[in-house]
């Protein structure tokens, strides 16, 4: 009896040598990385608005016009490719909203640093942290961070008239930790707003896949990714459920892995139910059995599983899928925005100062920038570009040199008049000392 017992013993050490000396197959390594934990899936946070806002939403999509082709550009083929990933200047690991649920605002971002680097030839991140900071005051149950929809991002910079660099002061993401029902952590009054990239128009269209055969909907989507615009993408899954499945497809599967969300189609919205929005930058059906879209995500790496902060969404998918919410409803959204830049006329800050050589008085004088005189001190506004300058000293004072700091320079700082170069903000100062006897003003 214990002979027999040994013998299976031995059987069982046998098969348990031989398990753990076969090659890895992808299914252990989506359970490895499952239990070296990754983050839960519980903290990517999603949209859950209320019945009448979801509902807003939607009505807002209706009511938007469709975006046209341009007959200027190539209509798309089939078998081919398109990426407009390189005109997104991001630090993958650094595209995370964290708790915060601006999704809708990464994704509107997005579709602005493209537009600005394609038609501007200017390639910069722009201050999420800003339109969080700003938006309905950054507090209430409708600030940034508790959802929105891209109409109501391009009524704010159809208002605000110009976006900022990250690089600002301040302006770096810093709500990353703030919950729906926190408010921002950053007071929009402390962020600079210069430089900033003015914009004169910033409109909503609509991408019409709703109703149309694969085919025309596809080629849609890649007439308005051919125009050198991305675009932004929102999706809605019904339940809990269906979430998790998408948290686990980002959690733990590579970048080149294709999801499609066909699985929700026809569920009933439950209290898990939600939306998120991401970035459609480009596409490939070279192969058309796995053709897919390429979506800029903003929940960063999946701690490095997704170095570049992307995902695949599957192009054979059904774009009219649909959801129970009290009603049928779509789940997919595709809008892009009609945006123009004012470039030129990006304005700086220039402080102009004057002070005595000795430091004993200042602000005495006046001092004529671009043909009109200025009281000092004064803060004033330009564009780039070269001006002139000259200082007027007071009674029983005379110009003696320019100081400048920041992006400002002077072609010599001992001639009065001057020419001043603007490439940023900075200071533009004169010095002054007394006459003396024998000195010519």
């Amino acid at each position: 009896m214990n002979r027999k017992y040994a013998q299976i013993l031995s059987i069982l050490i046998c098969a348990l040598f031989l398990f753990l000396l076969l090659p890895t197959t992808s299914l252990d390594n989506y359970e490895r990385l499952k239990n070296e934990g990754s983050s839960p899936a519980t903290e990517y946070p999603i949209m859950q608005p209320p019945s009448e806002i979801f509902h807003k939403w939607l009505v807002s999509y209706g009511n938007t016009p469709y975006s046209l082709n341009n007959p200027q550009v190539e209509p798309p083929l089939a078998g081919n490719s398109l990426s407009l990933l390189s005109h997104l200047e991001y630090i993958p690991v650094e595209r995370d909203q964290g708790r915060c649920g601006n999704c809708w605002v990464w994704a509107g971002t997005g579709v602005l640093e493209i537009a600005l680097d394609v038609n501007e030839e200017i390639l910069d991140r722009l201050s999420v942290q800003y339109f969080n900071s700003k938006y309905n005051g950054g507090t209430g149950p409708n600030w940034a961070g508790a959802g929105g929809w891209l109409d109501d991002f391009a009524e704010f910079y159809a208002e605000e008239g110009f976006a900022i660099p990250w690089s600002n002061t301040n302006a770096a993401w810093a709500d990353g930790s703030q919950t729906s029902e926190d408010g921002t952590s950053v007071p929009w009054q402390i962020i600079s707003t210069s430089p900033n990239y003015p914009i004169n128009q910033c409109d909503v269209e609509s991408i019409q896949t709703f109703g149309q055969n694969p085919t025309t909907a596809i080629n849609n989507i890649k007439s308005v990714l051919a125009q050198g615009r991305a675009i932004w993408f929102g999706f809605f899954l019904p339940t809990e459920a269906d979430w998790n499945q998408f948290f686990e497809f980002w959690n733990y599967q590579s970048e080149d892995a294709i999801w499609n969300p066909d699985y929700s189609r026809g569920h009933f919205w439950d209290s898990g139910g939600g939306g998120h929005a991401v970035l459609c930058v480009g596409y490939n059906d070279e192969d058309p059995e796995n053709a897919y879209w390429i979506m800029v995500n903003s929940w960063g790496t999946a701690n490095g599983h997704r170095p570049n902060g992307i995902f695949r969404l599957d192009m054979n998918m059904d774009y009219n899928c649909y959801f129970y919410y009290g009603a049928a409803y779509y789940s997919l959204y595709w809008q892009t925005l009609d945006v123009e830049f004012d470039i030129e006329n990006t304005l700086y800050n220039i402080a102009l100062e004057s002070q005595e050589d000795s430091g004993s008085t200042t602000g005495l004088g006046t001092l004529t920038l671009d043909d009109i005189s200025y009281n000092l001190p004064e803060n004033v506004t330009k564009a780039d570009g070269n001006y002139y300058a000259e200082y007027f000293a007071a009674d029983g004072y005379m110009f003696d040199h320019w100081e400048t700091t920041g992006n400002i320079s002077v072609l010599n700082a001992t001639e009065n008049p001057v020419n001043v170069t603007v490439n940023g903000d900075g200071v533009l100062k004169a010095v002054y000392k007394k006459v003396t006897e024998g000195e010519q003003r």
